[in-house]
C-alpha cells in the first residue's frame, strides 16, 4: 500500500530526463500535463476547422451584395461608390 509520505517522497524527488536539468517529479508531471492539454486543443481545433465545408451561409449571404458592388465598381472603372 502506498502511504502519503512515500507518494510525497516520489513527487518531490529530483528527476532528470534525457540528461537534462533536474526538477522535482511533480514539476515534470505538470509539464507533461500542459503539453498534453496543448496537443488536445490543437487536435480539437483541427477537427472543428476541417468539419466546416467552406464559409457558413450567414457569411456568404453577408458578402454577396458587397461582391456585386465591388464587381460593378471594377467593371465601370470608377473609384466612386457605385450607388
Amino acid at each position: 500500500m502506498i502511504t502519503t509520505s512515500s507518494l510525497w517522497e516520489f513527487l518531490s524527488r529530483d528527476a532528470s530526463f534525457f540528461g537534462g536539468p533536474e526538477s522535482p517529479m511533480l514539476s515534470w508531471l505538470g509539464s507533461f500535463g500542459i503539453v498534453l492539454f496543448f496537443l488536445w486543443q490543437v487536435l480539437r481545433l483541427r477537427r472543428e476547422v476541417s468539419a466546416r465545408n467552406g464559409p457558413s451561409t450567414e457569411c456568404a449571404r453577408f458578402w454577396q451584395p458587397w461582391r456585386r458592388i465591388a464587381a460593378t465598381a471594377i467593371v465601370s472603372g470608377s473609384r466612386a461608390v457605385p450607388w
